[in-house]
């Protein structure tokens, strides 16, 4: 504090020395003028001989209080620069020192100290720069034991998860491995390398840059252990920090849930219902043959009472037919043996076709059918005999719960066409739209015939294609059910199926 008052004064006395110096100057300046003038007023007078006398001794008094104006001056200024020089030691170098020692005590982990000995400015300046480094030691601690706990916590849950977790870099080396993924590796005899399988499910999830999240469980892939049949379901993640940039030491993480046990129930189950349905549609069919027989009176003629009860009891067989034939339809798309022919087919013809047999079907309710495709659309690429059974299914759903108009309309999409059904019935409560589509789901409550099928049928057509189905509100109240299938020059399918030209030869399978 002493040396900021010395320069403080020394500075205040070198500027008043200035003000007098040149206020002294300007007046002495003044008064030679003055006396100039009056000399020239009065020229070859006694008064002028006596002003030149004056003039002159005021002119060397001036001289004389210039030159020990300026000597203060120049000593004052001397003594200016020595003080702040002295000053420049005092305070900047200390300063220079401090800022030396924050950046050595960064480098080191804010583990030492800076010293603080002097009692000014400077040092209450290196004590608190000491407390905040102790802050920061104390919360790097904290984190660091934080963050061990995490680190310690994760690899923990990792080895005690009993599903196969793989952890891959970027260049699809095996980063981490939980003991179940070591497991699975030992009996499949593979070493350290990922079954061919999941490789080109890798390679797929890096192209994309998207998680690989199949769910079905026909979506599931078959490894073979010694005599062990097995089936996972694979989730292939994308490891990010918050900020969307990949993690350096792991960029995929590969997470196998066994669904063996699942897969061969499903399995079961389908072969189950097929089975039962196919021996139930054979004395069905007999039975269908003889109704009809009887109601062509081939074996005489019939009472209307008769004939009515013969007639319900045929409406009842072909319905119990059409159930079962979707059995087996539906058992077939499950268990992947149905194979989907894609040819390129025009939306507008789809739309026309499927509007014409609602029509047809809706006539006796008058109901409004509008279809409204939007110009230019490109061809999709679709199973010509599947793909309309999946619109018609869709189509004779919404005629059960439309009050007045249903509407079949198409638009483009990123690489593909979007088919839309929308009624103006009650519509699909959020809590449903997640099971609608659900094998013999019906919503509570509903009085409406069917056994809930249709829609299942749909689904399995429409994944079978590749693409996806989905079910929202209609802009003025009802369902709107949507289908989502890729363009005939960039589909891409799958499961399976295979695109069709529309000469054999060219045929190309996807």
């Amino acid at each position: 504090m002493l040396r900021w008052r010395m320069c403080l004064g020394t500075l205040v006395l070198f500027l008043l020395l200035l003000a007098t110096f040149l206020f002294t100057l300007g007046t002495f300046q003044r008064l030679e003028m003055e006396l100039a003038a009056k000399a020239a007023s009065s020229a070859g007078s006694a008064q002028d001989i006596q002003l030149r006398q004056t003039l002159a001794r005021v002119q060397e008094r001036l001289d004389q209080v210039s030159s020990v104006v300026l000597v203060c001056l120049i000593a004052s200024g001397l003594v200016a620069l020595l003080t702040f020089r002295r000053f420049g030691r005092a305070v900047l170098d200390p300063l220079e020192t401090i800022v030396a020692q924050v950046e050595a005590m960064e480098h080191q982990g804010f583990r030492a100290d800076i010293e603080a000995r002097a009692p000014d400015e400077l040092g209450r300046l290196a004590r608190a720069i000491n407390t905040l480094a102790a802050r920061i030691r104390s919360l790097l601690k904290e984190s660091g034991e934080r963050l061990a706990t995490l680190a310690r916590g994760h690899y923990a849950l990792l080895r005690a998860l009993p599903t196969p977790v793989f952890l891959l870099g970027a260049d699809d080396r095996l980063v981490e491995l939980n003991p179940a993924a070591e497991s699975l590796l030992h009996r499949l005899g593979a070493g350290e390398a990922l079954p061919p399988v999941l490789q080109r499910l890798l390679a797929r999830a890096r192209r994309s840059g998207q998680h690989v999240l199949p769910e079905r469980l026909q979506d599931a892939i078959y490894l073979r252990a010694g005599t062990d049949e097995l089936y996972f379901l694979p989730r292939i993640l994308h490891l990010r920090h918050p900020d969307g940039t990949a993690i350096a030491e792991s960029t995929l993480a590969v997470v196998l849930l066994d669904v063996t046990r699942y897969r061969w129930l499903d399995g079961m189950k389908t072969s189950q219902l097929a089975t039962v349905s196919h021996e139930l549609k054979t004395p069905l069919t007999s039975i269908r043959i003889m109704l009809h027989l009887l109601l062509e009176r081939k074996y005489g003629e019939l009472s209307p009472s008769q004939h009515e009860m013969l007639q319900t009891a045929m409406e009842d067989c072909e319905r119990l037919l059409r159930t079962l034939n979707n059995l087996l339809d539906l058992s077939r798309m499950e268990a992947g043996s149905e194979q989907m022919i894609l040819r390129p087919l025009r939306p507008e013809a789809l739309l026309e076709s499927c509007g014409q047999g609602l029509r047809e079907a809706a006539a006796a309710r008058a109901l409004d059918i509008q279809v409204d495709c939007a110009p230019g659309l490109p061809d999709v690429a679709a199973d010509e005999a599947r793909f309309p059974l999946a619109l018609a299914n869709l189509a004779a759903n919404a005629a059960k719960f439309a009050r007045h108009r249903i509407r079949l309309s198409a638009r483009p999409t990123e690489g593909g066409v979007r088919f839309l059904v929308e009624d103006d019935g009650p519509g699909v409560s959020e809590d449903y739209r997640g099971r609608i589509f659900e094998r013999f789901f019906r919503i509570p409550g509903q009085s409406q015939e069917g056994v809930g099928l249709g829609l299942s049928i749909a689904r399995e057509i429409v994944r079978a294609h590749g693409g996806h189905i989905a079910v929202g509100s209609a802009p003025e109240g009802g369902a709107a059910f949507h289908i989502d299938l890729a363009a005939a020059a960039s589909a891409a399918h799958p499961g399976g199926g295979k695109l069709a030209d529309s000469a054999p030869d060219l045929r190309q399978a996807v």
